[in-house]
């Protein structure tokens, strides 16, 4: 009988822990989701600041050409280069989001146009992204890690 107890107990109780957990889930995705857009957004629109809070002090920029950039103010001036010579159409379409406490990742793929300011010249870029965020204590998430990858 006691077994019995033991078991229906679990079986009300385990619910609401799931519960919790997918509403935590949800809410983190929605806002990594945000970021993703806002990410987007910053760089076309060439807002600097916003774009730069996005990222951890300690952030790493992993560039498709294997280039390490490793901290907020190098992160900065890589930004500042980009933003100077192109102006940057992206599209970042995420495949595969998953939050543990405070440590996140969002994998997907991109598509680009990038238009020279010097010369009005168009090209396009696509490929595979990977972003590792991390929760701050304000409750914010921010980029940790960020790689890209550029298909041929």
């Amino acid at each position: 009988m006691l077994r019995l107890r033991i078991l229906l107990l679990s079986l009300l109780v385990l619910p609401s822990f799931s519960a919790g957990s997918g509403q935590a889930f949800s809410s983190a995705a929605k806002q990594i989701d945000a970021l993703r857009s806002d990410w987007c957004r910053y760089l076309h629109a060439k807002q600097l600041e916003p774009e730069m809070a996005l990222y951890a002090a300690d952030a790493v920029f992993l560039q498709p050409t294997g280039e390490r950039v490793t901290g907020l103010a190098a992160i900065r001036s890589l930004f500042v280069q980009v933003m100077g010579a192109v102006t940057s159409e992206p599209t970042l379409t995420s495949v595969d989001l998953d939050v543990s406490g405070d440590l996140a990742y969002d994998s997907g793929t991109y598509s680009e146009t990038l238009t020279s300011v010097a010369t009005g010249a168009k090209t396009s870029a696509k490929g595979s992204y990977l972003m590792v965020l991390k929760r701050g204590g304000d409750g914010q998430w921010r980029i940790q890690q960020q790689m890209w990858s550029q298909s041929p």
